[in-house]
């Protein structure tokens, strides 16, 4: 994601700067009198950081198309480890995001084994925490903290090509210096600043904003702040610090304001060592800003909220009215496809399952991502002037497929397929295969289960393969099902799964609040 520009957008800006810039320091300003704000050069050492920013930004699309070995889900796994090892040795904010950075910047332009891959973010930690911190980690803590998979000799020489392949640019002027500037406007309230660095927390994990430049989203996270604590208008001020007009920071805060939920109300779907950090930032900011977070006037103790009561009521009236159900067709298809759906009540996650033989076929796919995923594509081709312009376009390809993993299990083993569904056209592409050591690890939810999956050798990318084998693979698979008619049926369930979980939800919200 980035922002949005226009002719309208660059004059209100330069409207804001007329207003408020001004060429010598105010008398009247606390930060005059300041020496550590540099309060006569602050202007001009922003705007040298909004030049530079663009420099230091990654590839977008680095995966698939540097990355062959690697997809956003391993890197969303390096992140989680990255951000509890940067909570173990209680590192400053600005060094979690110039790892980030160093990372995507690095798999830009250097294409490196899956097997590597947790080599590249520790030394991407190593290096960020030298350039940030006062006290960081020596070498053979880092070591330590990879299990002493490899040496510190294998450390510093990972260390040296990353820097030599980055040409020693670490200056990656991260959000927090943004977000200090912006709130310049809110005087530095310290309670819409501690929630701003909650909801730029989450950003690193959602590969959405990779490439989005710092300034942006530090002035969308603020932004939304402003607004979920009704503290007023975004105002010129606002504009004149952060350098962003209210038009440019709809969007982002949209997302964020998503993501924030999905921590909120699904954290299965997000990573513990992320969930901690997370809601240690977000405690901080509930703990300051107290009651005047919620939009009520007066709130007693045990007194049951009446309006929020009637209002989940309607909700729930409404939606149950609007529920809807399999169709006919797709009842068929499951009695003839021989797959049934495995019940899991307030669970994102749906699991399909079909024997065949000796075999156990499992398929799962995350509901809730499909059909934001489908929403999102959706809105995506309404804003597309033509076909053409649509099929070309890179966003397409990240919105016009989501995630569906098949695990076929026999006499104990098993082996898994992630694979990518069209949004489009119902078809599957593979994208890795791996060989569990046992059906146990593969289906197992146990903590040690899931570190051997993460652990287990997923094979070369699936593009890489022989033509031949990635033919009789694709053919094993249409042979058991896996074919565009499974495609349309995981679609079409994932929007009636989503409903039903939707409507549980506001029952059980509604027979909280009575």
């Amino acid at each position: 994601m980035t922002p949005i520009w226009s002719s309208k957008i660059q004059q209100d800006l330069e409207s804001a700067v007329y207003k408020y810039y001004r060429p010598d320091p105010d008398p009247e300003d606390e930060d005059t009198w300041d020496v550590s704000m540099v309060a006569e050069y602050a202007p001009e050492i922003f705007n040298h950081l909004r030049d530079v920013e663009s420099k230091y930004m990654p590839n977008a699309y680095y995966i698939p198309r540097v990355q062959t070995d690697i997809t956003w889900e391993n890197r969303s796994t390096l992140i989680n480890w990255i951000v509890q090892v940067h909570s173990r040795f209680n590192l400053l904010p600005e060094t979690l995001y110039l790892t980030v950075n160093l990372i995507d910047r690095f798999l830009s332009k250097c294409a490196i084994s899956l097997s590597k891959f947790q080599l590249c973010g520790a030394v991407a930690l190593f290096i960020a925490a030298k350039y940030e911190e006062i006290n960081c980690p020596t070498v053979k803590q880092m070591a330590y903290m990879v299990s002493n998979e490899y040496s510190t000799g294998e450390l510093l020489k990972a260390e040296k090509f990353m820097i030599t392949k980055l040409d020693f640019d670490m200056g990656f002027p991260g959000p927090m210096s943004f977000l200090r500037r912006t709130s310049k406007a809110d005087n530095y309230d310290s309670e819409i600043r501690t929630l701003a660095k909650y909801f730029l927390e989450i950003t690193i994990m959602d590969s959405r904003f990779v490439a989005a430049p710092p300034s942006w989203l530090a002035a969308g996270a603020s932004y939304l702040s402003l607004k979920m604590l009704h503290q007023g208008k975004w105002t010129d001020a606002h504009a004149y610090y952060s350098g962003y007009s209210e038009e440019q920071l709809i969007p982002i805060a949209e997302v964020l304001a998503y993501n924030a939920l999905r921590v909120v109300t699904r954290p299965s779907m997000v990573r513990i060592g992320v969930i901690t950090s997370f809601k240690l930032t977000a405690s901080r900011a509930m703990a300051s800003h107290g009651q005047r977070l919620f939009s009520i006037s007066s709130i007693r103790a045990n007194k049951p909220s009446e309006d929020l009561s009637k209002v989940l009521h309607s909700e729930l009236d409404f939606e149950k009215k609007d529920s809807f159900g399999l169709d006919e067709t797709y009842k068929t298809y499951l009695q003839q496809s021989g797959f049934e759906i495995v019940n899991r009540d307030k669970k994102v996650l749906a699991e399909l399952v079909k024997k065949n033989g000796l075999e156990t076929i499992h398929v799962y796919f995350d509901v809730l991502r499909i059909t934001q995923a489908s929403y999102d594509l959706r809105q995506f081709q309404e804003e597309m002037q033509n076909q053409e312009d649509l099929m070309n376009s890179p966003e397409f390809e990240d919105l016009a497929f989501s995630d569906v993993n098949v695990v076929i299990e026999k006499n104990g083993k098993a082996v898994g397929f992630d694979l990518s569904l069209s949004l489009v056209n119902n078809d599957f592409a593979v994208t890795a295969i791996t060989n569990f050591e046992s059906s146990e690890v593969a289906l197992s939810d146990s903590p040690e289960a899931a570190n051997a999956r993460d652990l287990a050798y997923s094979g070369p990318a699936f593009n890489n393969l022989a033509d031949e084998l990635q033919e009789s693979i694709e053919q094993f698979l249409v042979s058991r099902g896996i074919d565009n008619q499974l495609g349309e049926f995981i679609l079409a369930y994932a929007s009636v799964k989503e409903n039903t979980e939707y409507i549980s939800w506001l029952k059980d919200m509604e027979d909280f609040f009575l």
